[in-house]
């Protein structure tokens, strides 16, 4: 049976420092993400994600499993994740699900400055 210690997975990062990034994956290997990021119009890299002896190695594939997209929030939930290249006077991004939001503009769900992820809802594993 193949274990995270016997494979590299690889994550695709989209976007830039400056207007923002997001990621995708992961991927089975760095080939697969490269693949998928010669489809896109934005910038992009691999990053391959090396584990070879990690004893926690469930907890890290826990963290991979926490991760969310924007897809994973409802049309009509107040809170719009930001995505690449999306304007913001004061961005933040979770540590637990990794979505940002705009933290300068308040609504019912996040006065500002928020406290907590606005997207704790539909966090997993938590």
């Amino acid at each position: 049976m193949e274990t995270i210690n016997d494979i590299s997975p690889a994550i695709l990062i989209v976007g830039n420092p400056v207007d923002g990034m997001s990621h995708i994956g992961p991927f089975a290997d760095a080939e697969e993400a490269n693949e998928y990021g010669d489809g896109l119009d934005e910038d992009w890299w691999v990053v391959t994600l090396a584990a070879p002896e990690i004893e926690d190695a469930e907890e890290t594939v826990l963290t991979f499993q926490t991760r969310l997209t924007s897809e994973d929030i409802p049309d009509d939930f107040e809170v719009r994740p930001l995505q690449p290249g999306d304007e913001a006077r004061d961005k933040v991004t979770c540590l637990s699900c990794g979505l940002s939001w705009d933290n300068a503009v308040a609504t019912g769900i996040t006065p500002t400055p928020a406290a907590r992820c606005p997207f704790e809802p539909f966090h997993r594993g938590e």
